[in-house]
């Protein structure tokens, strides 16, 4: 934990203004993981030289030429995830949240045709989520140091009209900074006459986020031989995330000369639309043993974030208790993202003894972190923009790396009957906490007729993050919080075979 929290001090998971991009943005968007099929969820998503499952094509399009019929299917989800946060040695309550989703539909049309190499040839199309941002958490304690210094630190040096409108202004609208000399260096309710921040401060935050990406594909795939299947799909991911945000101070024991409590809400929509292109081959070895490999070109979004902020400040002044609420107007900022590439290689084993068949997998999947980048300059000619796109692109070839993720699933079969098991080990990102994994647990059964399936899938899932509410420049006076996230998931399948 220490070694993330000390990444977090360099600002990746600091929200530095309401309309600013970090470091976090490239890694949320480049951080997926895939579910789709309650079959590919069970298996914990190794089919990468299996194929023949819908959700596997997002893997390894090489597994849409293992089709021998047409296929519809579609898999709605239950994501259970619980927060627990700890701040200052306070442990908060957990905050649970529960979502039904559409993890995918799809369609597969299948041809044989009657001559030569081709042995069956698949097209492909539908949509697979390939990541989810719902969570909610809370935290509250006692600690030193307050937000009000984030407030003047943005105001200090700028004169009334150069004041940004989304914090510095805002405070100092609201009256939790004011006063600026002739240097425009402001003051504020929490410094002494040395500039110091004395107080110790109850704070507290609500975070709810919300969202994901569903990823529209189109795919092709053959089989050659009975030797090799092949593939290649055409993703268009739909990127939608939401966050709200709203953080409070109070001084309670009336130790704060003129400050009461103050409100802080933030909130940011991201929307938008990429591309990308996956290929891939599995190769049939022998009757039982086959591998694959895939790879998977960066999708290029084209992102547009909308956001507001609001502070109410109540504070008395002169033995008259005020409270002013000053809202932002509301801001939209348009750029580019683009994340790393991926490749993965795959062993897979089957086998059939008598009544009973069944295949174990083992997916390696490579992801170079460096590699994500910002283009805020695109559409935008402010000097500023570019100044932050270099910083941030810098930050993610320096503090993040290249990961290794292992994924291995298998799956028995008893006549019509199905159960699968899985295990994912997805590396760190992070350069300082080289060789640290998150594990993943999966489970699932199914159930087989001739003409239609249904499968259920479960997977749980254990994170440790960290978490700062606001940046200022002095890292020893960040505000850490540690939140342990445990993701439950469950998928049911419906398929149709025609």
């Amino acid at each position: 934990m220490r070694k993330i929290l000390s990444l977090l001090i360099a600002g990746l998971f600091v929200f530095s203004s309401a309309n600013s991009q970090t470091m976090a943005d490239v890694l949320r968007y480049s951080f997926n993981n895939p579910s789709g099929s309650a079959r590919f969820l069970g298996v914990g998503g190794s089919m990468g030289a299996m194929g023949a499952d819908y959700s596997a094509i997002s893997a390894n399009p090489g597994g849409l030429g293992a089709y021998w019929s047409s296929e519809f299917v579609v898999s709605p989800s239950i994501l259970s995830s619980t927060t627990n946060s700890v701040f200052s040695n306070f442990t908060n309550n957990g905050r649970s949240k529960a979502s039904l989703k559409m993890d995918n539909f799809g369609l597969i049309v299948n041809r044989k045709p009657k001559t030569g190499l081709i042995k069956s040839f698949n097209t492909a199309i539908g949509m697979n989520k390939i990541a989810d941002f719902n969570d909610e958490f809370y935290f509250n304690g006692l600690t030193n140091g307050t937000i009000v210094e984030r407030f003047t630190e943005r105001a200090n040096g700028r004169d009334l009209d150069a004041l940004d409108n989304f914090e510095g202004g805002l405070a100092y609208d609201a009256g939790a900074v004011y006063a600026p000399n002739e240097n425009n260096f402001y003051l504020n309710d929490f410094q002494d006459v040395e500039g110091r921040y004395p107080y110790d401060v109850q704070k507290s935050q609500d975070v709810d986020q919300k969202g994901g990406i569903n990823e529209l594909l189109f795919g092709l795939g053959a089989n050659l031989g009975n030797r090799f299947l092949i593939g290649a799909t055409v993703g268009v991911p739909f990127l939608n995330y939401e966050v709200s945000k709203k953080y409070e101070e109070r001084d309670d024991q009336s130790e704060i000369p003129g400050f009461n409590s103050l409100e802080f809400r933030e909130y940011v929509n991201t929307s938008g639309i990429g591309f990308n292109f996956k290929a891939g081959i599995i190769a049939k070895l022998t009757k039982n043993f086959s591998i694959g490999g895939s790879i998977h070109s960066p999708t290029v979004y084209t992102l547009t974030d909308n956001y507001f902020t609001q502070l109410t400040y109540n504070f008395t002044d002169q033995g008259e208790t005020q409270e002013l609420t000053k809202t932002s107007p509301d801001g939209s900022f348009k750029y580019k993202l683009s994340t790393p590439w991926k490749a993965t290689a795959s062993v897979g084993y089957k086998k059939k003894v008598g009544k009973i068949a069944g295949f174990i997998n083992g997916d390696f999947e490579w992801v170079d972190y460096r590699n994500g980048s910002l283009n805020l300059g695109k559409y935008s000619s402010d000097i500023g923009d570019q100044v932050l796109q270099e910083d941030i692109n810098d930050q993610v070839g320096s503090q993040l790396l290249s990961v290794i993720n292992i994924k291995v699933g298998g799956e028995l079969a008893y006549e019509k009957f199905r159960v699968r098991a899985g295990y994912n080990l997805l590396g760190s990102p992070y350069a300082a906490d080289e060789g640290f994994f998150f594990p993943a647990y999966s489970f699932g059964l199914g159930w087989r007729e001739e003409k239609y399936y249904l499968d259920f899938g479960w997977r749980t899932q254990r994170v440790t993050e960290g978490y700062i509410p606001y940046q200022v420049i002095d890292d020893d006076r960040l505000q850490l919080v540690e939140n342990t996230i445990k993701n439950n998931k469950l998928a049911i399948t419906l398929g149709f075979q025609f």
